[in-house]
């Protein structure tokens, strides 16, 4: 398995995978940053720029500490 991680995707390491993929569902976990990431998302895909451009920290948003 670590072989196959390692093949499919060379320029990660492990834990970096791991913590993107928290990331990712801590962004898309909480109810207010997945509504403000799909309306940037849809905004960019207006804007017909390609995914390529569209990082990780232009989708953060800053937990207020509600929900």
């Amino acid at each position: 398995m670590k072989k196959a991680t390692k093949t499919s995707y060379p320029e990660h390491d492990t834990g970096d995978r791991f913590l993107e993929i928290y990331r990712a569902w801590e962004l898309l976990g909480n109810i207010q940053s997945r509504g403000v990431y799909d309306t940037k998302l849809r905004a960019l895909r207006q804007d017909a720029i390609g995914a390529e451009d569209v990082t990780f920290e232009d989708l953060t948003v800053e937990d207020a500490g509600s929900y």
